[in-house]
Formats: C-alpha cells, sequence, structure tokens
C-alpha cells in the first residue's frame, strides 16, 4: 500500500470542503458539514483499499462531489421515508385519551386574567394549578405566612367568574 502524502490530503481538505460543503447545503442544509466529513473518510477508506479495485481516483475533486450528492440523496430520501412512516403511523393510531370539554382551560382568558393579577398572586396561581401546590407549600415557598396564599386567592372575585 502506497501511502498517501498528509499534506496532499490536507491540501484536498483545504481546498475542497468549502466549496463541498456549500453543495451539499443544497440538498442537506442541516447535516451538510457531516455529509463532506463522510465524503472525506470515504476518501480515506478508497485510498486504503489500493491494492484492490480503488486507490486515488484520477480526478480526486469530482470523485468527492459525486460521493457528497450520493450521500446526500440517500439522506433525503431516508428522511422522506422515515416521515412518511411516522405519518402513517400517527395517522392510524387512536387518540389514547377522550377530551373532556368540561375540565378544560380556556388558554387565552386564562394569559388574561393572568396578566391582570399582581405577581404575588400570579405566582400563587401558577403554583396552585400549574405545581400542583398545596397552599402550605405555597406559603413555604413564598415565605409567606400559611393562610396568606388561600386569602389572597379567596380576595381575588375575578377567579369566581367564567369565561365572558
Amino acid at each position: 500500500m502506497i501511502p498517501v502524502d498528509l499534506q496532499l490530503f490536507s491540501k484536498w481538505v483545504s481546498e475542497l470542503r468549502g466549496p463541498l460543503v456549500l453543495f451539499a447545503r443544497q440538498w442537506s442544509p442541516v447535516d451538510a458539514e457531516d455529509v463532506v466529513q463522510d465524503a472525506f473518510f470515504a476518501l480515506i477508506r478508497q485510498i486504503r483499499n489500493r491494492e484492490g479495485p480503488g486507490g486515488i481516483p484520477e480526478n480526486v475533486s469530482a470523485w468527492l462531489f459525486k460521493v457528497v450528492r450520493t450521500r446526500c440523496l440517500e439522506n433525503h430520501r431516508a428522511q422522506t421515508r422515515r416521515k412518511n412512516r411516522e405519518e402513517k403511523i400517527a395517522q392510524s393510531r387512536e387518540t389514547w385519551f377522550q377530551p373532556n370539554t368540561d375540565t378544560e382551560l380556556d388558554a387565552r382568558y386564562a394569559a388574561k386574567l393572568l396578566g391582570e393579577l399582581p405577581r404575588e398572586q400570579r405566582e400563587i396561581v401558577v403554583a396552585r394549578i400549574w405545581g400542583t401546590l398545596s397552599f402550605d407549600e405555597i406559603a413555604t415557598l413564598l415565605d409567606l405566612p400559611k393562610a396568606l396564599p388561600r386569602f389572597r386567592i379567596d380576595a381575588d372575585e375575578s377567579f369566581d367568574q367564567g369565561p365572558e
């Protein structure tokens, strides 16, 4: 096996890396760098197989562009197959839970109410509803007397009103 000069390989990488990445981004904007790196590893494998078929390609630049294009197409096909498979599975799956409209929280109305509350009350409401903390736990969290979180909620009449 005839070793390839490290300087020659470095020259290929420095001269061709940029154009190869640009070329790969047409097909695979996210994976372009990885595809180019794989192509250089494929070149190393090709050179190591010098004793058999292969060796240093006649036109390294054209060979690397072909490898990059092939890998990009393979990645694109794999992503398309994966997306189609996931969509097919998602469409065939039944809903695990039946939505209960009686207990659903109107997100816009809740955000409106929360935005109107003073910070102290907003902290209590968020900790109680979404944090599922007890009033005693909220009092400890906010360094308040035990009865104060419940009192602050009970004192606000807007909690008793439903959506308009």
